[in-house]
């Protein structure tokens, strides 16, 4: 087995994640044969009203061979009561992402920081949860170092997201809501976009960037993930504070400014969900100390049914 795919698909949280899947919060136009989503459009007869071109992974048995025949290019039919899903994966690797702790530093030389890892993880699953019914996805590196992975289905789209999520390293400093912006062009179809980032960026930004993910006609899943640290913030005494996006360092009594830190952590949070909610998005926030598949199982069935 490809040691990518052991790092990123971990059997015990796939075991967890059976079951559940992703949905459009309405019905849809649009879609191949072999997804699992009900169409806007009704009808007991199988009617192949519009074409597509193939992309890997997708059921051959819906090759139109005739139309192959006069163009030498393969094409699919478009079911009219069937269509499948689109999930557009988007992982934050700008260099917030690259926190790994301050109590117990990685000692793996030339490792993904544990926030990134538990963050790629998280991605992952959910493709494994698209690709798992007969949907597909695609994958955008915002920032850093790695390829993005262009949309299709089946099992080579999989070796597809651990391979490129084996690639990719945080770095940079642009906010992350620029980042979205940039990518959205290159999205090819409606779906659901799923944003995975620390959303360490001004929450009006954030608020801009998922609105206008949402009036491209996407759906929209925001996935928070922090460092357990982050969380409980657990340092003392006087410390250096150096900033991993360009920030200067600062040096203070960190018992000092610990409830300052975890209100303001908390005011994040509310902002969050405040921007989800009036947007129309959904929004998880998770720890990397959380067990990632439980946690993230019960989301999806909460988001999705």
């Amino acid at each position: 087995m490809d040691p990518a795919w052991k790092r990123y698909f971990d059997p015990p949280t796939l075991a967890e994640l059976a079951g559940v899947g992703l949905r459009r919060s309405q019905l849809y136009d649009g879609g191949t044969l072999a997804g699992l989503h009900r169409s806007s459009r009704h009808g007991h007869s199988v009617e192949f009203a519009e074409h597509r071109p193939y992309t890997p992974g997708d059921d051959l048995r819906s090759v139109d061979w005739k139309i192959y025949g006069r163009t030498d290019r393969y094409f699919l039919r478009n079911r009219e009561d069937e269509t499948t899903l689109v999930c557009h994966l988007l992982l934050d690797a700008t260099a917030s992402m690259d926190f790994d702790g301050v109590a117990s530093p990685d000692t793996r030389p030339g490792s993904s920081a544990e926030k990134f890892l538990y963050a790629a993880r998280v991605t992952a699953s959910i493709g494994f949860v698209t690709l798992e019914t007969q949907d597909q996805c695609s994958l955008t590196i915002l920032g850093g170092h790695g390829p993005d992975v262009p949309l299709g289905g089946g099992q080579p789209q999989l070796q597809a997201l651990a391979q490129a999520l084996a690639q990719s390293q945080p770095a940079g400093d642009q906010a992350i809501s620029e980042r979205v912006a940039d990518a959205l062009p290159r999205l090819q179809r409606e779906g659901i976009v799923v944003l995975v980032s620390d959303f360490w960026d001004e929450a009006e930004r954030l608020d801009s960037a998922v609105r206008l993910v949402r009036a491209a006609g996407h759906d929209v899943l925001l996935v928070r993930v922090l460092h357990e640290e982050e969380r409980s913030f657990p340092l003392g005494g006087m410390t250096r504070f150096e900033g991993l996006e360009g920030e200067p360092a600062v040096e203070l009594q960190a018992d000092a400014y610990r409830e300052l830190y975890r209100q303001a952590l908390v005011e994040s949070e509310q902002q969050l969900e405040r921007l989800s909610r009036h947007s129309g998005a959904h929004y998880l926030s998770m720890s990397t100390a959380e067990p990632l598949g439980k946690t993230l199982a019960a989301a999806l069935h909460r988001f999705y049914g």
